[in-house]
Formats: C-alpha cells, sequence, structure tokens
C-alpha cells in the first residue's frame, strides 16, 4: 500500500468516526491511539536516554548540576543501569526550560564589603567572654 493510500484511508476513517462513535469512546480511542502516532522525532527524543555526563554536555552546565537537579527531584530520572541514573531527552529539555523561566528575574546588585578592622574581632570575643 502506497504511503498517498493509506495516508487518504485514514483521513476518511478519521472523518467518519465522530459520526460512527461517541464521545467516551472517541476519548477511549485516542488515549489508545496517541502513543502510536507520535512521530519518529518525537518518539526518538523520548526513548533517548543520557548519562549525567551527555546530560550536562547537552545543557551546557557542570555534570554536579545535574546530579544536584535529581537528588533535589526536580530533574526526573527515567531509569538507572546499575548505580547509574539516565535521564529523557525530553525530560531534560524540560528542566531547562522549567530552570530557564525562574532565573529571569532581575538580579540584586551586591555590594562591596567593608574592610574590617583590625582587632574588631578580638575585641567582641574579649567582651562576649567578659560577660561569663
Amino acid at each position: 500500500m502506497s504511503d498517498k493510500l493509506a495516508k487518504h484511508i485514514a483521513e476518511e476513517v478519521a472523518r467518519l468516526l465522530p459520526l460512527v462513535l461517541d464521545e467516551e469512546a472517541l476519548a477511549i480511542l485516542a488515549a489508545r491511539l496517541r502513543p502510536l502516532i507520535t512521530d519518529d522525532e518525537t518518539r526518538t527524543r523520548a526513548e533517548s536516554l543520557l548519562t549525567t555526563t551527555e546530560a550536562a554536555a547537552h545543557a551546557r552546565v557542570n555534570v554536579e548540576t545535574i546530579r544536584r537537579a535529581i537528588r533535589a527531584g526536580v530533574l526526573p530520572v527515567a531509569a538507572k543501569i546499575g548505580r547509574s541514573p539516565r535521564i529523557s531527552e525530553v525530560a531534560l529539555d524540560e528542566w531547562l526550560a522549567d530552570t530557564a523561566s525562574h532565573t529571569t528575574a532581575p538580579s540584586v546588585a551586591r555590594t562591596r564589603r567593608s574592610p574590617r578592622r583590625p582587632g574588631a574581632a578580638e575585641g567582641s570575643l574579649k567582651t562576649a567572654w567578659s560577660g561569663l
């Protein structure tokens, strides 16, 4: 069967199904067909699992940043091979988008600390001990 014919049959079925099935049956059918209909690129990205090193390279962050996100429960682990976590590329991209939306707030300007006076810490220790 050619791709053109298969596409035409699928379009006809999609056009006729709402006439034959009620809303509940359509929802059930859609839920069962949705995983089968995704395009190859989405399926490949969803199925590709990255190591923490590969995820860090993809996100252009340090490996420890990925590990901290996993420990905090912010970045979900798709699977573990031994003790090594694997992260799906889709979950990593969602985490990056979420993280980017949190960091868009304007940063607070830092002020320079004044230099310490010599002997200031010593005086405070004497004061603390003299009160006893």
